[in-house]
């Protein structure tokens, strides 16, 4: 069964007045995320924290409640992502009126085999995706080969803006669930739209990772991603989650920020 075997985490404000990115990174419950306050709306900060602290909660909920019924990896991320999106809608409903109502973006992860999780998929973890955050496997044929880098989620945009986010009317929510397949030593890599504002492609990201990785170790990569969107302008927020996969085994200590 796939693992989370170590993790690293950035984030920058860029040239931003304000920095609305939010990060979770419950490494011991096998749970990861980023959200993006929607900018030219209000409170897109607030939104991104109830975002990724109603995710915290519902985890821990079913960590601690071995009484409720188990749910899969999948399930649990659909759940976090239906009641954060109520969260955000309701503090929205109450504080503006109109199109431009608080929002955020939300791409999560979870890990199968943890407390809570009913059987799985051993080999795959969930993801929920919102919004045009985004959630890149790395993977690399022979060790100290460089990686390729592919982009697992779809962004949800259209010509004018986002075309689903959190804070929707409840009715009208859909994140996409969907499960990626993983094997030992891949990387998974969850973003803001910071980061592919300026590495662009699949192959840019694939070429700072692979360089960061042979000549600073893993545990640099997320620091040198922001910098380079900083480096490059920094047009917007950058938040960079890194989590490399392993099988069950030693896991890293739980972090959270910020």
């Amino acid at each position: 069964m796939i693992f989370p075997s170590q993790y690293c985490a950035a984030t920058g404000q860029g040239r931003r007045d304000e920095q609305e990115d939010r990060m979770l990174c419950l490494a011991n419950l096998g749970t990861f995320a980023v959200a993006d306050g929607i900018g030219g709306h209000p409170d897109g900060d607030i939104a991104a924290q109830m975002t990724v602290d109603v995710v915290r909660g519902v985890v821990l909920h079913h960590q601690a409640s071995p009484e409720d019924p188990r749910l899969s990896p999948a399930e649990m991320v659909a759940q976090a992502a239906i009641e954060a999106n109520r969260a955000v809608f309701e503090y929205g409903d109450s504080v503006a009126s109109g199109p431009r109502t608080p929002g955020s973006t939300l791409t999560a992860l979870r890990f199968p085999g943890f407390a809570g999780d009913s059987e799985t998929d051993p080999e795959a973890v969930a993801v929920v995706q919102v919004g045009d955050s985004r959630l890149y496997r790395l993977r690399r044929g022979d060790p100290g080969k460089p990686y390729d880098a592919e982009q697992m989620t779809a962004d949800h945009a259209g010509p004018y803006g986002l075309t689903m986010r959190m804070g929707k009317a409840p009715p009208y929510f859909a994140g996409v669930i969907s499960l990626v397949t993983c094997q030992p030593g891949d990387i998974l890599l969850l973003s803001t739209d910071g980061l592919w504002c300026h590495l662009q492609t699949p192959d840019d990201i694939s070429r700072e990772v692979s360089y960061c990785v042979r000549t600073r170790g893993f545990s640099e990569v997320a620091q040198w991603l922001v910098d380079c969107c900083e480096r490059s302008g920094g047009r917007d927020n950058t938040t960079v989650i890194l989590v490399e996969v392993g099988q069950r085994g030693e896991i890293v200590a739980d972090g959270d920020s910020p």
